[in-house]
């Protein structure tokens, strides 16, 4: 990704570059570009322009031929560099940020479409740090194609993902969003992949969830003196990371859980929220 910098407004973009020389194909260029294009949202990175077969030089200053995604420039970073930069974030930031992914995910899978590498590196926040879903390219339109191939982030899968059985890929989007709320409010990952092998995982599938919640907060309580997981907010981790997909919550029952429901900082506040932070992102 480059920062690129329009020659008529002087506005700053965000560049995706795709080299014909690399294993990526034309049709997954153009599939990335489409589904990119047809997105209009508060809470995912807009599309400017697609830019074909253009003279592109490199920092040794060699020049190759290119294709161009430009996309609007979130100045505030990605929601990976807030957790590395702050560590833990509070839960009325976490249940804000949370539920605007929601809202970006709800928007795509109403238009049929699976995002399929939700993580932190593809969180974005614009400068007033409102989130921003980006990174298209796993991404895929259900109406046009049926999802069988398992792409994106491993660590990120579903179990049904890892056991190599059938699965869905929005439901797949909203496991990956759990992790993601997990991540916030922690700081850390929940565990390493959701399968029956990893030591942290095996406690959903074991049914030995007290254990999974001791280990955590005892991590936890080596940085933090405050309680990271209400139980509220583990009753929904619990309920969306279930190994059992038909038992996982759906996007409106998440919405609808007590703990989404409790207070939010509106976009003044989170302005104000952020610059009182310790440390700058």
């Amino acid at each position: 990704m480059y920062l690129g910098e329009s020659t008529e407004t002087k506005k700053e973009a965000a560049i995706k570059i795709y080299d014909y020389g690399s294993d990526i194909t034309p049709e997954l260029i153009h599939q990335e570009k489409e589904i990119a294009k047809s997105l209009s949202h508060a809470n995912i990175i807009p599309y400017i322009e697609f830019l074909e077969n253009i003279d592109f030089e490199d920092c040794r200053g060699c020049s190759f031929k290119v294709s161009a995604l430009v996309m609007e420039n979130a100045t505030c970073g990605t929601l990976l560099d807030l957790i590395e930069s702050v560590g833990s974030l509070s839960e009325i930031l976490t249940r804000t940020l949370f539920c605007q992914l929601l809202d970006a995910v709800e928007y795509m899978h109403e238009k049929g479409i699976a995002h399929r590498d939700i993580k932190p590196e593809n969180i974005l926040l614009d400068g007033k740090y409102c989130l921003k879903l980006a990174d298209f390219g796993h991404s895929l339109d259900l109406t046009k194609t049926r999802c069988t191939s398992k792409v994106g982030t491993s660590q990120y899968f579903p179990p049904e993902m890892h056991a190599a059985r059938d699965f869905d890929a929005k439901e797949a989007d909203l496991f990956a969003a759990a992790i993601m709320l997990f991540c916030m409010i922690s700081g850390s990952m929940p565990f390493e992949k959701a399968t029956e092998s990893d030591a942290l995982y095996k406690n959903f599938v074991n049914g030995s969830l007290e254990t999974f919640w001791e280990f955590h907060e005892a991590v936890s309580s080596q940085h933090s003196s405050k309680q990271l997981f209400t139980e509220e907010l583990k009753d929904l981790l619990e309920k969306m990371l279930n190994p059992d997909p038909k038992k996982r919550l759906t996007l409106k029952e998440i919405r609808k859980h007590d703990w989404c429901q409790k207070e939010k900082l509106d976009d003044d506040e989170i302005v104000r929220f952020m610059n009182q932070l310790p440390k700058a992102i």
